[in-house]
């Protein structure tokens, strides 16, 4: 599979998960009773999910950045082993 099809795959996938994100939002607009440590009260479930969804995307982007990070070098190392030793001017 080509990059520029992986690519479009990818957006695809995002804009599919994203509308439906958007339709579980608008379908859950009742208020629903919270709690966190010692604090009660009801929340809007559409606030509840904008703010977990929210966090959910701020922790795979960071984990997406960490771990491409590390694999960079990795990449690179293989190409270099997989094309052999560089045929320049001395190994005539």
């Amino acid at each position: 599979m080509g990059k520029k099809k992986l690519d479009r795959v990818k957006i695809g996938i995002v804009l599919g998960l994203s509308v439906i994100l958007v339709l579980i939002i608008a379908q859950n607009t009742a208020p629903i009773p919270g709690r966190f440590l010692w604090f009660t009260g009801e929340v809007s479930a559409v606030v509840l999910l904008i703010l977990s969804s929210t966090v959910g995307f701020i922790l795979g982007l960071f984990v997406a950045l960490f771990t491409r990070r590390e694999d960079v070098p990795r990449r690179e190392e293989r190409r270099r082993q997989a094309s052999g030793p560089a045929s320049g001017p001395r190994d005539r």
